[in-house]
């Protein structure tokens, strides 16, 4: 009796604790929509539509369905994989991308819009250094930038961080009263957001300067778990998937201690692809940053990719 009793208890004292948070966030949101405090706090981040394209991306995936190959990873894809390239080869895509997207947003972003968007091919971009990540960036832009529903509420219990959940609830507050903050203002006049998902910046060179620390690659038991889920998922669904390692920086790719270790760990997944090895590219000429290829660079990227893969052909094998 005694323990029943104590488990009713701490249930109950649980329970009101909840409900106080729950409380607590609503006064706090209703306390900013009123501009008598800041919604520029410490503990909650919502800054909508500022850089990446994520707002403008996950509005227009809404609005397509059954495509020919859809991009998913992090700022390598969404900044990388141009869809107006493919339209040339009437390959129609959509780029699923987004900051710093860990395997865990990946698969949370999958289960969300892969039954309508339905491709024939997936190409899953898988730069080491996200597997080393953890949820909190990614699970933030997505959920400040998209709609508030049960995905967004796994997505937040993944990441398991108390900024994430102050975000969450503040922006299911603004959902609920029609009050979401506007798209903001601060513009990257250097970005310009292209439908397809895709983020083009002005063409700019890598100055070569950047100190680029050593790094081991350790990733992280919840992002593998994450990664394997989601090809399972595709496998299921008979949709084929194509692992690619898009290029960095001579510097960047060095920086990596263990690269022959990453490329048999991706080779055993899935039909893989290290550009890496595959294209001769100019640190200078052909990024912008360390890891991120100018406009130049993409084209020749994307050109090598899909005469490498036969894309067309490919896509027309698929049922």
């Amino acid at each position: 009796m005694a323990l029943k009793k104590l488990i009713i208890n701490a249930f109950i004292f649980f329970a009101c604790l909840l409900f106080c948070y729950i409380l607590c966030s609503f006064l706090f949101f209703l306390l900013v929509n009123k501009g008598i405090i800041s919604s520029k706090n410490s503990n909650i981040m919502y800054v909508r539509g500022q850089g990446g394209g994520t707002i403008e991306r996950l509005k227009e995936v809404k609005s397509y369905e059954n495509i020919d190959i859809l991009f998913l990873g992090a700022s390598h894809t969404y900044r990388e994989f141009d869809p107006r390239i493919f339209a040339k080869h009437n390959i129609k895509t959509f780029n699923l991308g987004s900051s710093i997207q860990t395997p865990t947003q990946t698969e949370i972003l999958l289960n969300k819009y892969l039954p309508k968007l339905n491709p024939k091919l997936v190409i899953y971009e898988v730069y080491p250094n996200v597997f080393m990540k953890d949820d909190v960036e990614s699970a933030l832009d997505i959920i400040c930038n998209d709609d508030i529903d049960i995905h967004s509420l796994t997505m937040a219990f993944k990441a398991n961080n108390i900024l994430v959940y102050n975000t969450l609830l503040y922006n299911t507050f603004a959902q609920i009263t029609n009050q979401r903050h506007p798209i903001s203002k601060e513009i990257n006049t250097d970005e310009v957001y292209v439908n397809g998902g895709y983020v083009e910046r002005k063409l700019k060179f890598y100055k070569n300067n950047d100190t680029i620390k050593t790094k081991e690659w350790k990733p992280l038991v919840y992002n593998i778990k994450a990664f394997n889920n989601t090809l399972k998922k595709l496998k299921e669904r008979n949709i084929k998937t194509i692992l690619v390692y898009a290029p960095t920086t001579k510097r960047d790719y060095k920086s990596f201690t263990k690269n022959k270790e990453i490329d048999s760990f991706f080779t055993s997944k899935a039909e893989y692809y290290n550009f890496n090895n595959i294209l001769n590219l100019n640190d200078t000429l052909n990024f912008y940053d360390y890891n991120h290829l100018n406009q130049t660079g993409v084209e020749i990227f994307n050109n090598k990719l899909i005469e490498l893969l036969d894309l067309e052909n490919k896509l027309k094998n698929i049922n």
